[in-house]
């Protein structure tokens, strides 16, 4: 599918909109409580498509720029092709984002002297969600009749999804911040790959700070 150059922006921006609102209305549901846990896990698992449609649209925007086209060649999810695996291909680009940014807190945190995170559990969540995004969805949004059982949802990790959440909400708004300025989507990538740079120095100052106060982190 293509899509003129000049509507990206906008494109853009309504998806930060849109993934926002699913992140704040998982969170109020999940806040709620009352059993409303697996529908907070519904909007999360929609939030974290748009949000690697969003990372595509911008990818491919750069790309465009490049190569002076006038127009962006992006996936089109309604199109057969991609309608077996669609899910799954936008939540595997959010899964990669994440994970980078889960390493990036990591290696500053352990360069200030910190213990580091305990990425292995939460990595592998990714992994998994990258991995067999579409199964997860259709579980926990539909009921159906596979292998001679009646399928269900996996229980809710209240706390890995409280994770999910707050990191939707990061991730658009670092990349709000990040077209904020910039006239081009390749400024947006590279000012996105200079503020992975501030953000680990950030990071390292925030660590510091804390262990200077007589703050002592529990092993790993």
């Amino acid at each position: 599918m293509e899509i003129p150059l000049s509507d990206i922006r906008q494109g853009c921006a309504l998806l930060i909109q849109r993934i926002r609102r699913h992140a704040s209305d998982a969170m109020v549901l999940l806040q709620t409580g009352a059993g409303h846990d697996q529908g907070a896990l519904i909007l999360m698992l929609i939030g974290f498509e748009e949000l690697g449609k969003l990372l595509e649209y911008i990818q491919e925007a750069a790309k465009a720029e490049h190569s002076s086209k006038n127009m962006v060649n992006v996936r089109d999810y309604r199109d057969p092709e991609f309608r077996r695996n669609v899910h799954t291909l936008k939540a595997e680009l959010t899964s990669d984002y994440f994970r980078r940014s889960l390493h990036l807190v990591d290696s500053a945190m352990q360069a200030a002297g910190a213990a580091g995170l305990e990425l292995g559990p939460y990595s592998d969540h990714l992994s998994a969600i990258g991995a067999d995004f579409r199964r997860t969805r259709r579980h926990a949004m539909y009921l159906d009749f596979e292998n001679g059982i009646w399928t269900s949802g996996k229980p809710v990790d209240t706390g890995t999804l409280t994770t999910d959440i707050f990191g939707l909400l990061i991730g658009a708004g670092l990349i709000e911040a990040a077209m904020e300025g910039q006239t081009t989507f390749a400024g947006v990538v590279n000012k996105s790959i200079e503020g992975e740079k501030n953000l680990q120095d950030l990071v390292k100052e925030v660590i510091r700070a804390i262990l200077q106060s007589g703050f002592k982190p529990s092993e790993r």
